[in-house]
């Protein structure tokens, strides 16, 4: 299941048998503290909503570019790019909808993502990287992990694209958590 976890699975835990989770356990939570900026941001007019997307002369190119921005080595960028591009007047941009970029104006609190984690039913397998994704800090994951009442948490070397680095190794841990 890739990035968030699919809360509507909540609803029907008898739906599922398993779950296997990379890098991630929940969407991305808020204190409430930026709240009020989160609106702001999220509803703000933007002007650059007219500007055409950037245009790469090459899907070399922009494997470079996704390269860059994502840390990956350009071989395991390359599927990732191929998928997203479509062919454009000079080339290629990314297909995906800029508006998807906009911030969200609400996020749940940690609280609530807590709670809809204790609603998991089902045997639950967790792989991190390590070294700790900035973005996936430890203390915070283990304590949504710890709301998990039958999760087992593994960490494997590398970075936040597991899977992609590391088939081989990702696919043997899902047969030992089977």
């Amino acid at each position: 299941m890739p990035g968030l976890l699919r809360w509507w699975l909540l609803a029907s835990p008898q739906r599922i048998e398993r779950l296997w989770l990379i890098e991630g356990l929940g969407p991305l939570g808020d204190d409430g503290s930026h709240t009020l900026q989160r609106f702001r941001d999220a509803f703000a007019p933007r002007g650059d909503n007219a500007r055409p997307l950037r245009v790469f002369r090459s899907i070399a190119q922009a494997v470079s570019a996704r390269s860059m921005v994502s840390g990956l080595p350009a071989e395991l960028a390359q599927p990732i790019v191929e998928r997203g591009l479509i062919e454009a007047d000079g080339g290629w941009r990314w297909r995906s909808d800029p508006r998807l970029t906009r911030p969200s104006p609400v996020r749940l609190a940690e609280s609530q993502i807590h709670a809809l984690l204790h609603g998991i039913e089902a045997p639950t397998a967790l792989l991190l990287a390590q070294p700790v994704t900035s973005y996936l800090p430890s203390a915070p994951m283990q304590a949504r992990a710890n709301c998990v009442p039958n999760i087992t948490v593994s960490h494997m070397d590398g970075g936040h694209h597991l899977h992609l680095q590391h088939p081989a190794a990702v696919a043997i841990w899902i047969g030992a958590e089977t």
